[in-house]
């Protein structure tokens, strides 16, 4: 599992933990305020995306691909004004798209393709000006 006290090593820009055997939920991060990257992609975690993400504003790139997540994508995911990368496919998400992900207007790339996502595709990703990249198939996506 992922130790709980990483959220101590206060100066971390990079955590990059992918293609692993590491299994539980993810630990609250929050504390890690000037990490820029959180890489957990290809390992079995389980749980849901924890709360506590928001509090990291410096974070440009996360990767929670490849694992067994549950539960919906967090409201608070908005908040990450300088996310360029949210790559959440391959999970067991579910619930719907939050309408704050147009929050993110410096977002390049969103891929939240296989999982359990339903409902439409929200309005708020026309303020996405800078994405170049959206992939949300095998879903269940509906108009």
């Amino acid at each position: 599992s992922i130790p709980e006290n990483l959220a101590c090593l206060s100066k971390l820009v990079f955590l990059h933990l992918s293609n692993n055997t590491l299994t539980g939920s993810i630990p609250n991060l929050g504390k890690l305020s000037k990490l820029q990257v959180l890489n957990l992609a290809s390992n079995n975690l389980n749980g849901s995306i924890p709360q506590g993400l928001d509090n990291m504003k410096s974070l440009k790139r996360i990767d929670l691909s490849e694992n067994e997540l549950t539960g919906s994508l967090p409201e608070t995911v908005g908040n990450l004004l300088k996310l360029k990368y949210l790559l959440l496919n391959a999970n067991n998400l579910s619930g719907t798209i939050t309408e704050k992900i147009g929050n993110l207007t410096d977002l390049l790339q969103l891929n939240l393709a296989s999982n359990n996502l339903s409902g439409s595709i929200p309005m708020t990703l026309c303020e996405l000006t800078q994405l170049e990249k959206i992939i949300l198939a095998k879903n269940k996506i509906s108009n």
